[in-house]
């Protein structure tokens, strides 16, 4: 699924390994067409010899079935400013974008990071991990389409006591 090269981790791959799913080549014209992989998956840290380092099973109790479409690279920033690695792992919503969690691989290994309010993230992107906009040294930003209230936002996060707490939400312009 995934395989990209962990900074500042020498010789270190992140990967999205598919444990227990199924492949099919859906043909039904929609947002699932084409090659689907739905299961469970494990994000796992190889060294250069491929022996696992840390691995962290999905779904987490979030979904009940994940489903990727094709191969991908994760993308890293230092959301939280404390020099580890972090990255996001996304899931279709719907038309207007995907839902988002964030994870770090630090000295214990892979572990998730919390969010609030919610403990998952809306944003109008599609990638399975893409790099949300970093602001400060501790924090992100990400813009999202409101069919409830019709326009795009941006809301802002910050770490904050071991959690990305979400600072503010203000209209933005369109996409």
């Amino acid at each position: 699924m995934a395989k990209t090269q962990i900074p500042r981790r020498a010789g270190q791959l992140l990967e999205l390994v598919d444990v227990k799913g199924q492949y099919v080549d859906n043909t039904i014209v929609g947002p699932f067409q084409g090659n689907n992989w739905t299961g469970q998956f494990q994000l796992r840290v190889v060294n250069s010899t491929g022996n696992t380092l840390s691995k962290l099973s999905l779904p987490n109790n979030k979904f009940t079935r994940l489903l990727f479409m094709g191969k991908f690279q994760f993308h890293f920033a230092d959301y939280n400013g404390d020099g580890y690695p972090d990255f996001t792992l996304g899931q279709y919503a719907g038309s207007n974008g995907n839902w988002y969690e964030i994870f770090e691989v630090n000295a214990h290994g892979i572990v998730q990071l919390q969010t609030k309010p919610t403990a998952q993230l809306f944003a109008s992107d599609f990638a399975y991990s893409p790099l949300f906009q970093q602001v400060k040294p501790d924090g992100f930003r990400i813009k999202y389409y409101d069919n409830a209230k019709p326009g795009w936002y941006q809301a802002t996060y910050s770490w904050r006591n071991g959690t990305f707490e979400q600072t503010s939400i203000r209209k933005a312009s369109s996409s």
